[in-house]
């Protein structure tokens, strides 16, 4: 399948950037680059294989919360137009906080556990999980998915795991929160557009 993007050049912004604003810059368009994956993704696949990416995609957003803490006292900063600073505030008015009732602690964070951390047994979150898999446990059968494709390296999915996920995530989700995380994943690639455009303006006219 051919990429829907075409092959460009831009002017190389690391050029005139020390380390520490180098690997800043990088990690967000990283971050940028994932969640725009995940996104395309959700949108070709069955609805009941995307909850992954969208998970990753919260996950993914735990990861900039902090990046965006860190990033407001860096030097990265003072190179912030306006414009960018405009957008870099309204990400960290919502991805800053860290208090208990947070966003970034009390939702994103749990998510982002269970998204990459594949040792249940050590989860903070035994309890829950136990209390999930009582109930799985006292089935006779488990629901899973079989491929037609005999090439499939893969040739089932276990569709009991993301069922058992799925139940786990939704206690922390909620319609405006859902809403809330989708807004704040177009707005990390929005700073971001912005953010080069600045280093690449800079780079023109000094």
């Amino acid at each position: 399948m051919e990429s829907k993007y075409s092959p460009h050049v831009a002017r190389n912004v690391f050029s005139a950037l020390t380390s520490d604003e180098s690997l800043r810059v990088l990690g967000l368009s990283l971050a940028a680059n994932d969640l725009m994956s995940n996104l395309n993704a959700m949108g070709t696949l069955p609805e009941d294989e995307t909850t992954y990416f969208f998970y990753n995609s919260i996950a993914i957003v735990r990861e900039v919360a902090k990046l965006v803490v860190s990033t407001e006292t860096s030097t990265l900063s003072e190179r912030f137009s306006d414009e960018t600073w405009t957008s870099f505030k309204e990400l960290e008015a919502v991805l800053a906080p860290y208090h208990d009732a947070s966003l970034a602690r009390s939702v994103l964070k749990p998510i982002r556990d269970v998204t990459f951390h594949y040792d249940l047994t050590k989860s903070k979150e035994a309890t829950h999980w136990n209390a999930i898999l009582e109930e799985t446990r006292r089935q006779e059968q488990l629901d899973v998915g079989i491929s037609s494709d005999d090439r499939s390296l893969h040739g089932q999915r276990y569709t009991f795991a993301d069922r058992l996920r799925t139940e786990y995530v939704n206690r922390f989700l909620t319609t405006e929160i859902v809403s809330q995380l989708s807004s704040v994943s177009v707005s990390i690639g929005v700073f971001v557009d912005f953010l080069l455009t600045d280093l690449v303006h800079e780079q023109e006219h000094g």
